[in-house]
């Protein structure tokens, strides 16, 4: 329904996402992981753009870009196993709009998606949201704890929340591409 301008406010609650780095989390420190997702993010979106056609580029640009004024509520936990990768999907995203990748960091397929031509629609297309996060870093004594539902709603219970919306400097880049790579016409007409 977003994707057609009717926007329904939506509260999701550990959504999942999975992430095929996310068992690698607990393997390295922090930092290394880092490193890791963000080389395996451009190496991915970089294999995406070769194998996807641009009708269908155009097409997940298209819903990308209708879906940026929606904006659900996404209740995340860092230590959450089943939805931390959305906290991870925006920062590598941002990252790499920030940088000397942002032309790669165009909404696209999964690998997944690309080589099993699902028909399913990516929940990685999700360009903006409202992020609310523990304060407290996310600490929880376990992944069940982070999983929990109680902790959203109980008496002491901080959040920050977080706007993140992507559609604006996507746009912005792709048009820049579009423009950049635009055909020059000659004086006789071609």
């Amino acid at each position: 329904m977003a994707s057609q301008g009717q926007f329904v406010e939506a509260h999701l609650f550990n959504p999942p996402f999975s992430s095929s780095t996310a068992p690698y989390k607990s393997l390295f420190g922090a930092e290394t992981y880092s490193n890791l997702q963000e080389v395996y993010t451009v190496a991915k979106a970089g294999l995406v753009n070769l194998l996807v056609d641009a009708a269908k580029r155009r097409e997940s640009e298209a819903e990308f870009a209708a879906l940026g004024s929606w904006y659900p509520d996404m209740y995340v936990h860092p230590s959450d196993p089943v939805c931390s990768g959305f906290l991870e999907h925006f920062k590598n995203y941002q990252y790499m709009l920030q940088g000397k990748y942002a032309r790669l960091a165009m909404p696209h397929e999964s690998i997944r998606g690309v080589l099993c031509s699902s028909k399913a629609k990516p929940h990685h297309l999700i360009p903006s949201a409202r992020l609310h996060v523990p304060a407290d870093d996310g600490k929880a004594a376990s992944a069940r704890d982070a999983h929990s539902l109680t902790q959203w709603w109980s008496d002491g219970a901080v959040v920050q929340v977080q706007f993140v919306n992507l559609t604006a400097k996507v746009v912005k880049e792709r048009a820049f591409q579009l423009e950049k790579h635009k055909p020059v016409r000659t004086d006789n007409g071609e």
